[in-house]
């Protein structure tokens, strides 16, 4: 097998984590989304934060041996995790986690996908280049060729259809 894969016994089951599919990004994405981590939050409230969390964010990266992502429950096996696994084991878990999935060269090559996307992205709506040069007129302006102005019509003259 080319991709790692970790194994666990916890409880009477065996799980195994491999690298995440998008489901499963998916499904993290949605159990991180209520973790809200401040810059001024301490180590110890950090920690809690984590450890409130972390039955549900294991739940989302291992599977039961035999089983697809996809055929799980979150909730359910997260419930069964808060006992059935010990500390060591989830420890060992999110240790493997970070070398299954490397996130910051994921991000890494996201980052750059996106850059090369904007790059390479015509302007929507745009039919040619853009001036800006002084000469443009603005939407309500009435264009000029670059002349003096009108002369206007001397005082008492009458002008207009008609004369």
């Amino acid at each position: 097998m080319n991709k790692k894969e970790y194994r666990y016994e916890i409880g009477d089951k065996t799980y195994i984590q491999r690298p995440l599919v998008l489901g499963q990004i998916r499904q993290l994405s949605s159990v991180l989304d209520g973790i809200s981590i401040s810059m001024l939050t301490n180590e110890m409230e950090m920690a809690r934060l984590l450890l409130d969390n972390v039955a549900p964010v294991i739940a989302v990266v291992i599977t039961e041996e035999g089983k697809s992502p996809q055929d799980k429950n979150i909730d359910e096996l997260a419930g069964c995790l808060e006992f059935a696994m010990d500390a060591e084991t989830m420890a060992q878990v999110v240790q493997d986690f970070f070398a299954c999935n490397p996130v910051a060269s994921i991000y890494g090559k996201v980052s750059e996908m996106v850059s090369s996307m904007k790059k390479t992205r015509p302007a929507t709506g745009s039919t040619g280049p853009v001036s800006s040069s002084p000469e443009g007129t603005s939407q309500g302006a009435t264009g000029s060729s670059g002349g003096s102005p009108p002369k206007s019509a001397p005082p008492g003259s009458t002008t207009g259809p008609g004369t």
